[in-house]
């Protein structure tokens, strides 16, 4: 006998039962059945509202508490001279800047930096060989002229400072 023939003789035993057969046959023989049932659908709804309730209160993208966003200004380091020589820049506090100390043989050199106004001043130092020579280091903050120094002679230096403009309004 096959399957189908098997599920169509099961279905034609059940149509020629009695009716209390039929309701008896409807309802599960274990009743366990319904209580696992109700205990998953009862887990599925806890878990859903526990998602919901945690997407509402996280809210995703909105940052409770907003970064201060620190104001940055232009500066302009420039090294002239004769003179094989070595630069160490800084924003102050000897807070060295990336690439800020280097051995400069070929001038003139500049270098251009926008650096956090967080109150510490721009500052370059320049130090020739022994062979001395002549060099001049400046700096410009904004476009504008703020330090100039030289330096001469045998393992000369000159150190270059500027201070921190005030904070412009954001526009």
């Amino acid at each position: 006998m096959t399957p189908t023939e098997q599920a169509e003789m099961k279905t034609t035993e059940s149509e020629d039962a009695p009716e209390g057969e039929r309701a008896a046959a409807a309802t599960p023989a274990d009743p366990m059945r319904w209580v696992s049932r109700a205990l998953l659908l009862g887990g599925l709804v806890l878990i859903t509202v526990s998602a919901l309730v945690i997407a509402l209160v996280s809210r995703p993208g909105q940052k409770e508490t907003k970064e201060a966003k620190i104001p940055t200004y232009d500066v302009t380091y420039t090294v002239t001279g004769t003179a094989n020589v070595s630069v160490s820049v800084s924003k102050g506090g000897g807070v060295t800047l990336p690439g800020g100390m280097l051995t400069r043989s070929k001038l003139p050199w500049t270098k251009h930096i926008s650096m956090p106004a967080d109150g510490t001043p721009p500052t370059m130092e320049i130090l020739l060989g022994e062979k001395g020579g002549h060099a001049e280091c400046a700096i410009s903050v904004r476009g504008r002229f703020a330090s100039r120094s030289v330096a001469e002679g045998a393992f000369g230096r000159a150190t270059c400072g500027a201070e921190t403009p005030p904070a412009t309004p954001a526009a």
